[in-house]
């Protein structure tokens, strides 16, 4: 992250080298998709390079996140990353605390990050949420072959909702390993909610 020249607030920046051995480029800023007119911080990118993970906002920040199919390809538009985020704004007269540093190990169904009331508080602390994928697609409370026929109708797309592995974010692409994953809990029944009385 920098607030150099060219930056709103701050932004995040990217530099490359060939290989190795290689020294580094001059740092180039990240696209729209990635940067906006608020501050934007704390990248962390997953180890196979298909999500970029950062915070944004201003005194209450949130965490956001970027997706890509392959490393060649440019980001996608920044989403709300609603799993750690306790608000719904940036802002900080809206409710919620901030939180920030995603981090997480492929395969981990586990997330950390940080939370605090603000940018500006000492109440910082690490939190961790568990990724659960949703395997019963249609909602009907049994995992059975109609799901499965709802993965297969989504084969090869980037589907989020049927990509559902490697955990705890999948990879943006719906294919065997979701099918595996599936393949796990089929036949299983999932209660469902009983109405309040």
């Amino acid at each position: 992250m920098s607030d150099r020249p060219g930056a709103s607030e701050t932004d995040i920046f990217v530099t490359t080298r060939l290989t190795k051995d290689d020294p580094w480029r001059e740092p180039v800023k990240l696209g729209p998709q990635v940067n906006g007119e608020q501050y934007e911080s704390l990248p962390y990118i997953s180890s196979n390079g298909l999500l970029l993970f950062f915070g944004r906002g201003y005194s209450k920040g949130h965490v956001h996140v970027c997706r890509r199919i392959t490393t060649e390809e440019s980001w996608r538009y920044a989403e709300f990353f609603a799993p750690v985020n306790s608000g719904t704004s940036i802002f900080g007269a809206q409710s919620g605390n901030s939180e920030f540093n995603v981090s997480f190990s492929e395969g981990d169904s586990t997330i950390y990050f940080t939370r605090g009331t603000d940018v500006f508080s000492n109440d910082w602390n690490i939190w961790q949420v568990e990724v659960t994928p949703i395997v019963d697609l249609n909602s009907d409370g049994i995992i059975d072959t109609l799901d499965m026929c709802i993965l297969v109708d989504n084969w090869h797309t980037e589907n989020t909702f049927c990509d559902i592995a490697p955990a705890p974010m999948g990879d943006g692409f719906v294919d065997v390993q979701d099918l595996i994953v599936l393949a796990e809990h089929l036949f299983e029944e999932i209660p469902l909610a009983e109405p309040i009385e």
